[in-house]
C-alpha cells in the first residue's frame, strides 16, 4: 500500500508545481523514467518550448512529430512556443514546416526571426487558434495583408502581443482596423513605420486596451493623439518622444527606453524621473546629449524602486552620475553599462558594493579596470545572487588611470575565487583580452562554475584554444552553449573537430560555435 508521501509524488497537479522549480533541464531528464506519472509531466515541460541549433536536432524534432501516432505521447500537443531563429546551417524544408504547423496546434507564442514565405506564416496562423504572442521580422509590406489574413479573419482572437518589426513600407490602416476588431485582448503593439496623426488615430480607435507600444518615429501631432488616447501605458519605446507633453500623465509607466535619441536632453529627461512613479526599468542607448544630471535625478526620484538600468554609448556620463545610482538605487537587479568610456572602475565598484541584489551585471572593460571590479565582487561579505556577468572590450577604451598600483591581475586565482563567491552564475561572457590567463587555466577555471550554462570567450592574445580544450568543455556538467569570439580563437585542429561534432548524430556536451 502506498504511503501518503508516495501518493503525493503521484499527484499530477503537485508534480507540475514540483518540476516547475527544477533549475536545470538535466535534472528533468534524470527523473524522466521514474514512472509514467513523472514521465507525463516531464515530457510536457521538455516539449513546451523546443529549440534546435543544429540540422540533426531539427531533423529529430520533425521525425518525432511525424511519427507521434506510433509513440506513447502526442508530442505536438505539448508544444506551446516556437521560434524560427536564423541559424544559416539549418535548412527549413517546406514539408517539415508543414508537419510542425499541422502537429503543433496548441502554440501560444510564435516568432519568425528568419524570413519565411507568406504561405508558411499564413499556415501557422490558421492552425494556432490559441495564439497569445506573434512576432515576425523583415518582410515586405506588400505581402503583409495576406500573411496576417487569419488574424484579420478572427482565427487568433486571444492574441495579446503583436510584433511586426522591419516591414518595408507604409502601413495600411485597414489591416490595423481588422486586427483591432478581431483581437480585443491585444495589449502590446510593435511596428516600424512613421506614426502620423492619421495612423495614431487608427491605433487609438482600434486598440483601446493597449498598454505597450513601440514604433521607430512619430510626428508631433501623432504623439499628442497617442498620449491622450493611452493614459495607462506601461511600456513605451520611441526614437525620440515629446517628453514634456506626455510624461506628467504617465503614472503607470514601468519601463522606458530611448534608442539613438540624440535630441534627448537633461531638461527632457528630468520629468521622467520626477513624474513616472511606477518606473522600474530604464534603457538608454546612444543618447549623446544626456549628462550626469539625468542619472542623478533618476537616482534621487526613483531610488530603491529602480530595478533595471542599461546605458550604452552615452559618452557624456561619468562616475558622478553612477555613484549616485550606486548610493540610492541599491535594489537594482540588472545593471548594464557598455561603451561609456568616461566611466572608471570607481563607480562600477560602488555599484557592486552597494547593489547586493544584482542578478545581471555587464560593463565595458578598460585596461586595468576589470580585475579591480571582480575583486569587489569577491570581497563583498553579503550573499551573492549574480547569475549573468558580461564583460566586453571596446577598441576605443583607454586605460583606467584611476586604478592604483600594484595592479591586480586577471589570473587563475581571481577566476577561481569568482566562481567560489558567485556560485549562481549561469551565463559568463568574457569578451575581452584576459592578460594573465592561458587557455589551459581558463578551461580549468570554467569547471569551477558549477551552474554555468552559457559561455562566451574572446581570443586570449595570440594564444589559441585547441581540440583538447573543447573536449574539456564537453565534460562540464551544466554547460549548454559555448561561443568563441574571433576567427583566431581556435587552432585548425579545433575548427576541424567542431565540423566533425556538427556532423555527428549524437554529440556530447554543449553546442559550440565560432563568432567572427
Amino acid at each position: 500500500m502506498s504511503t501518503p508521501a508516495q501518493l503525493t509524488l503521484l499527484n499530477i497537479d503537485l508534480l507540475h508545481i514540483i518540476f516547475s522549480n527544477f533549475e536545470y533541464q538535466d535534472d528533468l531528464f534524470n527523473s524522466l523514467l521514474v514512472n509514467s506519472y513523472w514521465a507525463l509531466v516531464i515530457v510536457d515541460k521538455l516539449w513546451k518550448k523546443p529549440t534546435w541549433r543544429s540540422p540533426n536536432v531539427f531533423h529529430k524534432f520533425v521525425t518525432t512529430l511525424r511519427n507521434s501516432s506510433t509513440t506513447s505521447f502526442n508530442y505536438g500537443n505539448f508544444v506551446q512556443q516556437i521560434t524560427f531563429t536564423s541559424y544559416p546551417e539549418i535548412s527549413l524544408p517546406k514539408s517539415d514546416i508543414k508537419i510542425i504547423s499541422e502537429k503543433c496546434k496548441n502554440i501560444k507564442y510564435l516568432t519568425f526571426n528568419r524570413i519565411a514565405s507568406i504561405e508558411i506564416v499564413e499556415m501557422f496562423l490558421k492552425n494556432c487558434p490559441g495564439l497569445i504572442s506573434f512576432a515576425i521580422f523583415s518582410h515586405k509590406s506588400s505581402s503583409l495583408g495576406i500573411a496576417l489574413r487569419p488574424i484579420r479573419d478572427g482565427k487568433c482572437s486571444r492574441l495579446q502581443h503583436l510584433d511586426l518589426q522591419h516591414w518595408k513600407s507604409e502601413w495600411k490602416h485597414d489591416i490595423l482596423k481588422d486586427i483591432g476588431n478581431r483581437c480585443p485582448l491585444l495589449t502590446t503593439l510593435i511596428i516600424s513605420s512613421l506614426v502620423t496623426n492619421t495612423l495614431a488615430t487608427t491605433i487609438v480607435n482600434s486598440f483601446p486596451n493597449l498598454k505597450g507600444f513601440t514604433c521607430n518615429t512619430i510626428t508631433g501631432a501623432g504623439f499628442t493623439i497617442l498620449i491622450s488616447g493611452f493614459p495607462k501605458l506601461k511600456f513605451l519605446s520611441l526614437e525620440f518622444p515629446y517628453i514634456r507633453l506626455w510624461v506628467q500623465g504617465q503614472s503607470y509607466l514601468q519601463h522606458i527606453e530611448f534608442d539613438s535619441a540624440r535630441g534627448l536632453s537633461d531638461d527632457s529627461f528630468l520629468p521622467i524621473a520626477q513624474y513616472c512613479h511606477q518606473l522600474e526599468s530604464v534603457e538608454l542607448r546612444s543618447c549623446t546629449n544626456l549628462t550626469d544630471s539625468s542619472i542623478m535625478a533618476l537616482a534621487k526620484y526613483r531610488n530603491i524602486k529602480l530595478k533595471r538600468f542599461t546605458i550604452i554609448h552615452c559618452n557624456q556620463l561619468t562616475d558622478l552620475g553612477l555613484n549616485d545610482l550606486a548610493k540610492y538605487c541599491n535594489n537594482l537587479r540588472k545593471c548594464t553599462i557598455l561603451g561609456c568610456l568616461n566611466i572608471s572602475h570607481s563607480s562600477l565598484s560602488n555599484i557592486v558594493k552597494n547593489c547586493n541584489n544584482l542578478q545581471e551585471f555587464g560593463f565595458t572593460n578598460r585596461p586595468m579596470m576589470t580585475p579591480t571590479i571582480v575583486m569587489e565582487l569577491i570581497n563583498n561579505d553579503l550573499e551573492n545572487f549574480l547569475e549573468i556577468l558580461d564583460i566586453r572590450s571596446d577598441d576605443l577604451a583607454t586605460a583606467d588611470s584611476s586604478v592604483k598600483k600594484p595592479y591586480p591581475k586577471f589570473d587563475l586565482n581571481l577566476m577561481i575565487n569568482l566562481a567560489e563567491k558567485c556560485q549562481n552564475i549561469r551565463k559568463l561572457s568574457l569578451r575581452f583580452n584576459m592578460v594573465g590567463l592561458s587557455p589551459d587555466e581558463l578551461i580549468q577555471a570554467i569547471h569551477k562554475f558549477h551552474k554555468l550554462e552559457k559561455l562566451e570567450i574572446l581570443t586570449i592574445g595570440d594564444k589559441e584554444f585547441k581540440k583538447d580544450h573543447i573536449k574539456e568543455l564537453e565534460t562540464h556538467r551544466r554547460l549548454k552553449e559555448v561561443k568563441f569570439v574571433g576567427n583566431s580563437a581556435l587552432d585548425q585542429d579545433a575548427k576541424i573537430y567542431l565540423v566533425y561534432r556538427k556532423s555527428k548524430e549524437k554529440c556530447q556536451g554543449p553546442f559550440i560555435t565560432i563568432s567572427l
